[in-house]
């Protein structure tokens, strides 16, 4: 077990080192189809793929770039985007941050205290010129409630600030929802005196009540 482990950390690796490589070789940076297109065939599943971007982002040695038409560019840390040399030191400074982040993001508070900005005010407006410049963007997490987070604007966050089928799309718990599952589930059980999650998974879907819902919940 020990050295299957050790083989899949070392897969990981050449992963990863493949993806750098042909980022670095390309000096306007790549886009997911020419990374795909130039990876060996086979051997990287779209998993593989983002958790090796991911995993470059994270350590500084790329960085994410929407361009002014909506495409996400991943180009070398030694190799600015135009539009990141516009920015100001502060401001910089601020889009680093968050891009070492990955998509985990970063609420304000972490972000102030990593870069050292004495008034909570200028980085509120640093944050606006980003976002406006449509570098970054903010969304809202099942995990963090009530705080803002920020990610680069062409990562997805990660799974964990998603939620489930259960929240609904302001990522609070969908009660409505929930309740109206539990009566359907309940009335089922109360028909047929006696039923099993099978029968009951299998009613659920039968009247097309949030089939996503009930597999995700009963399989």
């Amino acid at each position: 077990k020990k050295m299957e482990v050790e083989g899949k950390e070392e897969d990981k690796k050449q992963q990863i080192g493949t993806v750098w490589k042909i980022i670095k070789e390309r000096k306007e940076g790549v886009n997911q189809e020419y990374l795909a297109a130039n990876l060996p065939a086979g051997k990287f599943t779209p998993q593989a793929i983002a958790f090796s971007l991911n995993f470059l982002i994270e350590r500084g040695y790329i960085g994410l770039f929407t361009t002014s038409t909506g495409e996400n560019v991943y180009i070398s840390r030694d190799r600015t985007p135009p539009a990141l040399q516009e920015l100001s030191k502060d401001q910089l400074a601020v889009y680093r941050v968050i891009e070492s982040a990955g998509n985990n993001g970063l609420w304000i508070k972490s972000i102030r205290g990593q870069v050292h900005l004495t008034n909570a005010r200028d980085l509120e407006k640093i944050l606006k010129v980003l976002e406006n410049k449509k570098l970054i963007r903010s969304f809202k997490s099942v995990v963090m409630k009530n705080k803002k987070l920020y990610i680069l604007a062409g990562l997805e966050e990660a799974e964990q600030h998603k939620g489930t089928v259960f929240h609904n799309e302001a990522k609070n718990i969908d009660t409505e929802f929930i309740t109206a599952l539990s009566k359907r589930c309940y009335s089922f059980i109360r028909e047929q005196k006696l039923a099993s999650l099978h029968d009951v998974h299998e009613h659920l879907e039968k009247v097309r009540i949030a089939t996503v819902c009930t597999r995700y919940f009963f399989c």
